[in-house]
């Protein structure tokens, strides 16, 4: 099978990703437009002229740095009996709704599981956002359960650096059970009166604008934090201090870590 040489000091993952990322460019489309008068029409045509012994070059190579790195890694994690009783149900609740919230006990293995969950319903890309101090363990897990999909973790503070969210097959969020106390005005209702079914304007980052999203759950958690009081333009929340506020600088930035010198969005 003709593949991509290995480059000198990159291991199998790596080579791996790198070739992951050589299909995503040469896969890359754009729109054009093709005939005269009424009959013009918009297609979608490859960006660029890759000859097909490159691009099934490529795609060998795919195939070739994954398997050798699922072959050579040895599987260290086994699954409790539990936490496979929740991959399965979580696996099918999420591709009935589309999203699912992970509560299990404190040291029950909520990371793990939910690395479970995303090798059964994607063998694609699996974007993992935690807090910086968890990242290695979460790389480390991921190598050894050997998945079918490539991860990248990265921190919430570093969430801006994500250009695009819709080039992910699944987005976990790590440790979001933050949150503001229930008589916390959230366009312009209080949250422990908000139910599933209710329309609140949220922030489209993609789209840099507010927009009317529709509630899909709600969830009550027990006050397990310190809580933190924020002012701004003569406003005033109060929120855990583990939860994430977006600023202007520094993207999204604990509120404990919040400081004079941060411009928040207030809506």
């Amino acid at each position: 099978m003709d593949v991509i040489e290995r480059v000198p000091g990159l291991s199998d993952i790596d080579m791996w990703e790198r070739c992951e990322l050589l299909k995503k460019i040469v896969d890359t489309k754009v729109s054009r437009t093709v005939g005269r008068g009424k009959a013009i029409i918009t297609v979608q045509v490859n960006k660029y002229n890759t000859h097909p012994i490159q691009y099934n070059k490529i795609i060998n190579s795919v195939t070739h740095y994954k398997k050798l790195f699922m072959d050579n890694t040895m599987e260290q994690v086994q699954f409790r009996p539990y936490q496979l009783d929740i991959i399965s149900e979580g696996t099918e609740k999420l591709k009935r709704h589309g999203f699912i919230y992970l509560a299990m006990e404190v040291r029950t293995g909520k990371t793990l599981t939910s690395l479970g969950i995303a090798d059964k319903v994607t063998s694609g890309k699996v974007l993992f956002i935690t807090k910086k101090k968890a990242m290695s363990s979460i790389e480390d897990d991921w190598k050894k359960l050997k998945p079918r999909y490539l991860l990248k973790v990265i921190n919430y503070e570093s969430l801006h650096t994500v250009m695009d969210l819709f080039e992910w097959d699944l987005i976990i969020l790590d440790e979001a059970h933050s949150c503001f106390l229930g008589d916390t005005l959230i366009d312009g209702k209080k949250i422990k009166d908000i139910e599933v079914g209710d329309y609140i304007n949220s922030f489209n980052f993609a789209d840099n604008k507010y927009e009317a999203k529709k509630v899909l759950n709600v969830y009550k958690n027990e006050l397990s934090e310190n809580l933190v009081k924020i002012k701004c333009n003569g406003k005033e929340i109060v929120c855990t201090e583990s939860h994430k506020i977006f600023t202007k600088h520094r993207g999204w930035v604990e509120a404990r870590h919040i400081t004079s010198e941060d411009e928040l969005q207030i809506l």
